[in-house]
């Protein structure tokens, strides 16, 4: 007797049922080790009016719950998303695939390996890390694997180290937030010089392919272009008057559009390369999609927008899906 169909039968609900135990199993694995955002499409935008969308948030889950994150860096090589949380004295590091968070950097203190108030980063191209901390008056570096190496010897020039970028050549620019100025070291830690150029509250900082600064002067609400060690163009930011204008972190995407955050008005203002005001995001009366006093601020390779929320625990990943 042929029972051949009978057979082929007889083997689709066995298929099917492996099938969804197999769904099922994935899906509670991800319920177990957290949330992962690695199935997520993104892509790069391609117009200068193209506007990001709010993709997912970092906050730690339980392990590593972020309190205050005010600064976010990348490292591409390595993967990985770090973020300088001051409520508890350390950085946090998250995959930067998943978005689950991995493990922390340092604790409360004024030694070797510990903070005071992590607030600005740097992140070099051989993993290594810099975190600075203008309360214990230190910039630290860190290998790869977020081990202690040494203090960069900023005190002995009376720098209180701010927001970090890198720059050509392996710089690393410094806002001083004790004599208002950038600092440069090399990435030995080195010390380079200075930059005044009539700021008065400099913050966020990004270093562009010219060799020309960006910077976040607070006090003035304005972000400065400065080429050598002079301003050659001003940027007046809307809502200008102190506190609701105050503005602080900076980052630039693949088409060069410059973003900054506006902390007490909860969004991030987008310029394009002269300086022109395109368009913000942020704003929004949805509790998860809406800013809550974003300081730091970061883009990666893929176009993925990291806004470090202090007043809600978070960083906020927008993003082109597609």
């Amino acid at each position: 007797m042929d029972t051949g169909p009978r057979r082929d039968i007889l083997k689709k609900p066995a298929l099917y049922l492996a099938f969804l135990m197999a769904f099922f199993t994935a899906g509670f694995l991800n319920w177990l080790i957290g949330e992962s955002h690695s199935h997520l499409l993104v892509h790069l935008p391609q117009k200068i009016e193209d506007r990001p969308s709010y993709l997912y948030s970092l906050t730690g889950g339980e392990k590593g719950a972020l309190e205050q994150p005010v600064a976010v860096a990348v490292s591409e090589e390595k993967e990985l998303v770090y973020v300088a949380d001051v409520g508890t004295d350390r950085v946090c590091v998250f995959d930067k695939n998943s978005g689950r968070y991995l493990y922390s950097i340092g604790e409360r203190g004024k030694g070797a390996g510990e903070f005071n108030y992590p607030y600005g980063l740097a992140v070099f191209s051989d993993g290594r890390l810099w975190v600075s901390d203008p309360e214990n008056f230190t910039v630290q570096e860190f290998d790869a694997k977020g081990r202690y190496l040494r203090t960069i010897g900023v005190a002995a020039y009376g720098i209180k180290p701010g927001l970090m970028c890198l720059g050509q050549g392996g710089r690393v620019y410094i806002s001083d937030l004790a004599r208002h100025r950038i600092v440069i070291f090399d990435a030995r830690g080195r010390y380079m010089g200075e930059i005044k150029a009539g700021l008065t509250h400099p913050q966020g900082i990004l270093a562009d392919s010219s060799g020309s600064l960006w910077v976040v002067d607070e006090a003035q609400c304005q972000i400065k272009k400065i080429t050598g060690k002079k301003v050659v163009c001003s940027v007046i930011v809307p809502g200008r008057v102190l506190p609701l204008g105050m503005v602080k972190g900076l980052a630039a995407d693949n088409l060069y559009r410059l973003m900054v955050t506006q902390p007490f008005a909860n969004r991030v203002l987008v310029y394009d390369g002269r300086g022109r005001l395109l368009f913000t995001f942020g704003q929004s009366e949805d509790l998860e999609e809406g800013l809550n006093l974003p300081v730091g601020i970061t883009v990666d390779e893929d176009g993925r927008i990291y806004v470090a929320n202090r007043g809600d625990g978070r960083v906020a990943v927008w993003g082109y899906p597609g």
